[in-house]
């Protein structure tokens, strides 16, 4: 019998993460879509028909199964996010401000009927102020403000910022700009694994940017394959550091 097709991957470090004021559960709700998602997440239109999710560590798996055999409440509102036909729109009736202003006042103006909100566009909002001076389009800057990025990693952020600057300017931006080719390590510390998972995340925005902007961004290949070594050291900093943790599989499957 053929083995069923299945995507097993660890996509979170742990059930909490680590604010500035506390340490907070990470949302596990079905509903939520934050489980689901978890395994579904890499496998749209791929040849997994079905996915796995689990944890690193294994004292976080009973909340995990909790979790996956909740049932789900029903939904009362969805959320909304300007697109951005709406924001081109919005801005030929402002055509002397930026984007940041456009965004703002759109946020504040918007009417929505009670069923549905707008969606959180505070980190949007701080790429916007960043980006905005620069000599790009409307449609530019609003890819750069949605691509994933977190400002508050400073070497992401700075990742962005490089990679925005090089696009206003020449129109081209080459991965060997910011980044050199063949210098990751296994790291020994958790303040090196920390900045690697960073490095990691500027390869994943310059190969998001490559699916949108494909002439502009042209070493996508080189920015998968350094991707990949990066996986390959924190996995073997994770064995080094924690050698006796079993990771263990939620039985039930998540389908695509």
């Amino acid at each position: 019998m053929e083995a069923e097709s299945i995507d097993r991957r660890v996509l979170s470090h742990g059930i909490f993460h680590e604010n500035r004021i506390e340490r907070v559960a990470i949302s596990l709700k079905v509903a939520g879509g934050e489980v689901v998602g978890l395994g579904r997440a890499g496998r749209y239109g791929s040849k997994f028909p079905v996915g796995e999710v689990t944890c690193l560590n294994e004292h976080d798996l009973p909340l995990l199964h909790l979790a996956l055999e909740s049932s789900s409440p029903v939904l009362e509102r969805a959320g909304l996010f300007p697109t951005y036909d709406l924001l081109l729109m919005y801005s030929c009736l402002h055509p002397t401000l930026g984007f940041h202003p456009i965004l703002e006042r759109f946020l504040k103006n918007a009417k929505l009927s009670p069923t549905y909100f707008i969606g959180n566009c505070e980190a949007i909002l701080t790429v916007a102020a960043v980006i905005d001076e620069l000599p790009l389009g409307l449609h530019e800057k609003y890819l750069f403000c949605i691509s994933p990025v977190d400002m508050e990693d400073g070497i992401l952020a700075q990742g962005l910022t490089q990679f925005a600057t090089n696009y206003a300017n020449k129109g081209l931006v080459r991965l060997r700009q910011i980044f050199t080719p063949g210098t990751l390590k296994v790291p020994k510390t958790q303040g090196a694994l920390k900045s690697l998972e960073s490095i990691h995340k500027v390869l994943d925005l310059y190969i998001w940017l490559s699916f949108r902007m494909g002439d502009a961004f042209p070493d996508q290949e080189l920015a998968s394959s350094q991707k990949t070594i990066c996986n390959m050291c924190q996995v073997y900093m994770y064995r080094e550091l924690q050698p006796s943790v079993q990771i263990g599989c939620y039985s039930g499957t998540i389908p695509a």
